[in-house]
């Protein structure tokens, strides 16, 4: 075949067949002579076309993600999902998109945990952390206070009275789960704290504080042993003591029962026993034991119940109550002590009242009973004795009473010749 009947397709005179050239595709075509649609030296047929649709990658308009020239519909696909594994995510680098491998995501959001931030870096992403006052921030990343330190914080434990400070940290004296300042409760001192949580020596249910205390030693006076003269409950000590002895008012003598102890009140005591007048029978006065004696005109004292001596010696005259009928207003007093073998006039003197001067000489005794004074039942004594009996018929109340009687021979003391008992009072 002459050459210009050859195929020359570069027309440089030279057939194909006698000549080297490149053929990409050793189709016996050279290169330059083959369609190359973007006249980069390389025909279409050697050009990358990975959809096979007949023309190069390089000639057509694509969806290239991570711009590397191969059409994403190119690329490796692991899900399928039109986007190529390089433009996929892929958290953790390890070449496989995470929509194409197993995770745990606790909070469903298509992100591994491992992926997600982790303040505290123990594997749990934040989001899937207590975050129990929601600011943003996990309880285990942050400062806060814990009262009872089981890593919760106190503004988000139950606080059943909002004070800040959680009911697990509050005052339960009881136990009971709630704290004292959240339930009502018997509170007999106001202290905040219920009556069954305070001491309670003797477990009536009554808080020590709220007991009595009459001594203010601390200690109820139910629960101290302690002197109780009258088994009151109430110590000896806290009880009114007018006279300050030590002894309470209430076990002191009240004789007349007027409630002030006999110690305490101002009474007539005419024998000095320290027993109210009022209180007593007969009493004698005008003797030894109220100190009467001691002014005897002439030293002439008789015996310590009796009235001044006489000149026989007999240690002076006794007179004493031998019989009293209130009722029938009739009394018989004894005089005892006069001169066995004299006939000796003896007179009753009564009066309403103690002379306020007394003892005043009279005779060779002593006159005690007030003025004026009222003579009675006189009579002879015989034997050494005078048995006065008369009517009283002067009302009511107490009345004094002293023999006068003749005492001779005169001048025994005085010039006088007569002398008195001793004194005897009684109630009508």
């Amino acid at each position: 075949v002459p050459d210009a009947c050859e195929t020359d397709c570069n027309t440089n005179g030279t057939p194909d067949d006698c000549e080297s050239f490149a053929d990409c595709d050793s189709n016996g075509v050279p290169d330059e002579c083959q369609p190359d649609c973007d006249t980069d030296g390389i025909p279409d047929v050697c050009e990358a076309d990975c959809n096979t649709n007949g023309t190069p990658d390089d000639c057509e308009a694509f969806a290239d993600c991570d711009s590397n020239g191969v059409p994403d519909e190119c690329q490796p696909d692991c899900d399928t999902d039109g986007t190529p594994d390089a433009c996929e995510v892929d958290c953790n680098t390890n070449g496989t998109p995470d929509d194409c491998e197993s995770f745990t995501d606790c909070n469903s959001n298509g992100v591994p945990d491992e992926c997600e931030p982790d303040c505290d870096t123990d594997g749990i992403p934040d989001a899937c952390e207590v975050d129990c006052n929601t600011n943003g921030t996990p309880d285990d990343c942050e400062s806060f206070a814990d009262c009872d330190s089981n890593g919760v914080p106190d503004e988000c434990q139950p606080d059943c009275d909002t004070d800040g400070v959680p009911d697990a940290c509050e005052a339960d004296c009881n136990t009971n789960g709630t704290p004292d300042d959240c339930e009502t409760f018997a509170d007999c001192d106001s202290n905040g704290v219920p009556d069954e949580c305070d001491p309670d020596c003797d477990t009536d249910g009554i808080p020590d504080a709220c007991e009595v205390d009459c001594n203010s030693n601390g200690t109820p006076d139910d629960c101290e042993a302690f002197a109780d003269c009258d088994s009151n409950g109430v110590p000896d000590e806290c009880q009114p003591d007018c006279d300050t002895d030590g002894i309470p008012d209430v076990c002191e003598a009240d004789c007349n029962t007027n409630g002030t102890p006999d110690d305490c009140e101002t009474f007539t005591d005419i024998n000095g026993n320290g027993v109210p007048d009022t209180c007593e029978g007969a009493i004698s006065f005008c003797n030894d034991a109220d100190g009467s004696l001691a002014s005897c005109p002439c030293a002439n004292a008789g015996d310590p119940a009796t009235g001044c001596d006489i000149q026989q010696g007999t240690g002076g005259v006794l007179l004493s109550l031998g019989a009293q009928d209130i009722g029938a207003t009739r009394a018989t007093l004894l005089g005892t002590g006069f001169p066995a073998a004299a006939f000796a006039t003896s007179i009753v003197l009564r009066a309403p009242s103690l002379d306020a001067s007394r003892p005043i000489v009279f005779g060779d005794g002593l006159r005690c009973v007030g003025l004026p004074v009222t003579r009675l039942a006189a009579t002879f004594a015989e034997g050494g004795t005078a048995t006065h009996t008369f009517g009283h018929g002067a009302g009511p109340g107490r009345f004094y009473y002293q023999a006068w009687f003749r005492n001779t021979p005169a001048m025994f003391c005085t010039p006088a010749a007569f002398n008195l008992s001793n004194g005897v009072s009684l109630p009508w």
